[in-house]
């Protein structure tokens, strides 16, 4: 079995996601809605609690997929941004807009939110929210054909499952609870980090209007994860 390499990107616009999020308001929305709010829903509540109070963000987010659908916001997007900063910006705005109400109606019951704390690059704390969650669609990509590759990836790098759980596991562990030799397990390291490059690619691809959008997206979320998890996505 070869090593899996990223495959070349097609050239000109991608196919994206688009053609989903139009039908959020058409005759098939529910389906379209309870696609977008599972694969989102974990990335916006992260960018939510990086904006809000603990509290206010969970009445935040009730609210949140309310004030989307009637705002008809991501579906009036324009196709031509990109869509990781296009949804962050309007998390963002409704983050501030649902805490001014709140607070000038004397509901908001805690101090002022963290969005007004000085010292705090925004920008790529909702990165880094955005880059973790893609991590985990590209890590549930690759486990459908390649299981036994994610879950030492997971074990390894000590990535949360589905519970939120994860604490990394030495080698030696990981061999014995697979049944495995450590020289295999070595071999699913370095075999599973391409191919969970390939899955963030294609995972990447799928919110990007360009090439050339696709590639900056990459760099940057690749950039990202390589602080929170050292050696996981080869560069």
């Amino acid at each position: 079995m070869t090593d899996p390499k990223p495959s070349p990107p097609p050239p000109g616009t991608f196919t994206t996601r688009w053609s989903r999020i139009e039908r959020l308001h058409d005759a098939s929305a529910d389906e379209a809605w309870r696609w977008f709010i599972d694969r989102y829903s974990p990335a916006i509540r992260a960018m939510l609690r990086r904006r809000l109070p603990a509290a206010a963000a969970a009445h935040a987010e009730s609210e949140f997929w309310g004030y989307l659908y009637v705002s008809r916001a991501v579906a009036n997007a324009d196709r031509e941004r990109r869509f990781r900063p296009y949804l962050a910006g309007v998390v963002r705005n409704f983050a501030r807009a649902w805490w001014r109400r709140h607070a000038a109606a004397g509901q908001a019951a805690e101090s002022a939110p963290v969005l007004a704390s000085a010292g705090i690059d925004w920008e790529q704390e909702e990165l880094r929210a955005w880059a973790r969650h893609t991590l985990m669609l590209a890590l549930e990509a690759m486990a459908t054909d390649f299981p036994t590759q994610a879950t030492v990836l997971r074990w390894f790098y000590g990535l949360p499952d589905q519970d939120g759980a994860g604490s990394a596991l030495p080698v030696g562990e990981i061999a014995a609870r697979l049944g495995k030799s450590i020289a295999a397990i070595h071999q699913d390291l370095t075999r599973g980090r391409l191919r969970l490059r390939s899955c963030l690619e294609a995972e990447l691809r799928e919110q990007s209007g360009t090439v050339a959008d696709w590639r900056a997206e990459i760099l940057l979320i690749v950039q990202s994860l390589a602080s929170d998890r050292p050696g996981l996505i080869p560069s």
